[in-house]
């Protein structure tokens, strides 16, 4: 249970980021292609992160479930605010969801945002959650994979 807690607890960190990037992106000017770059080493950073927290105990999908729990509750509420009400609330609950995103969103948007004739960001944030739990998840078998390598010799 403790090492579950542990887990989500960790999902929580692209909020963090998403925060500290909000804060910066205006006081720092940066093209586009250098933020699809920093938002690539961020998830990349993301994949470490989850390998560095995983364990050989757990099944690689269950930890990385674990692990994107969070940003699946920020899916859901982002989905909820864009879908039902077409529109964000005014507070911390339209907030924090976007800023959960925030830091991958230029990965997405690349590939999704050119084909679309109307702009709409749930295909994007679906897309930013599908990116960080197949990164986790990648991050996570390596490591089990590691473990168990070692183990059999």
């Amino acid at each position: 249970m403790k090492y579950m807690l542990k887990l989500f607890s960790v999902g929580v960190f692209p909020l963090i980021l998403g925060i500290v990037k909000n804060y910066l992106m205006p006081l720092l000017p940066i093209s586009g292609f250098v933020m699809v770059l920093i938002d690539l080493l961020v998830l990349i950073l993301w994949g470490y992160l989850s390998f560095k927290v995983a364990t050989s105990k757990y099944n690689s999908v269950v930890q990385s479930i674990i692990l994107c729990s969070f940003g699946l509750l920020m899916l859901g509420l982002v989905l909820y605010q864009e879908l039902t009400i077409n529109g964000y609330f005014d507070n911390v609950i339209g907030f924090i969801p976007q800023m959960f995103f925030l830091p991958f969103i230029s990965i997405p948007t690349m590939f999704i945002l050119p084909n679309m004739d109307k702009i709409v960001l749930s295909p994007i944030y679906i897309g930013v959650w599908i990116c960080l739990f197949v990164i986790s998840n990648v991050g996570c078998y390596i490591k089990y994979r590691k473990n168990n390598s070692h183990s059999s010799t």
